[in-house]
């Protein structure tokens, strides 16, 4: 067994899975939303990247989509927005990130 995956496991068990369920929900209106295209959440021991690729003419559907994560983000129970990064143009579109923190001092509680 490798001990960075075990590590890495004991980590990630800090985040309880209602606060996981949260980055779920913002992954699933992403792949609701037509405008988005291959949306991803990935998840690490205190951060998640968001991204999502949209069309190269569309940024007022790029801006949209990223105001709604931000929103969502906001009236999450322990995240908090760290960074929106500029939008990178690619092959096929351009890719939007925004990458969040696992903040439970939100709540008012302690790690």
């Amino acid at each position: 067994m490798n001990h960075r995956t075990v590590d890495r496991s004991r980590r990630r068990a800090d985040q309880p899975t209602e606060h996981l369920q949260e980055l779920a929900h913002v992954e699933r209106l992403l792949r609701a939303d037509t405008r988005a295209t291959d949306p991803t959440v990935a998840v690490g021991p205190s951060a998640a990247r968001i991204s999502f690729e949209s069309a190269r003419h569309n940024a007022h559907a790029r801006g949209s989509l990223t105001a709604s994560v931000v929103n969502e983000i906001a009236h999450s129970e322990a995240w908090g927005v760290a960074t929106v990064h500029d939008p990178h143009p690619d092959e096929t579109g351009v890719e939007s990130m925004l990458t969040v923190v696992y903040a439970p001092e939100k709540q008012g509680g302690e790690r």
